[in-house]
C-alpha cells in the first residue's frame, strides 16, 4: 500500500482503512 510509505497522508490513509470498512 502506498500508504505504507507516505508519511504525510499515513494518518488519512489509517482513517480511510480503518473506518471506511467498517461503513460497508
Amino acid at each position: 500500500m502506498p500508504c505504507d510509505y507516505m508519511v504525510f497522508i499515513h494518518y488519512q490513509c489509517t482513517i480511510i482503512f480503518t473506518v471506511y470498512p467498517k461503513l460497508l
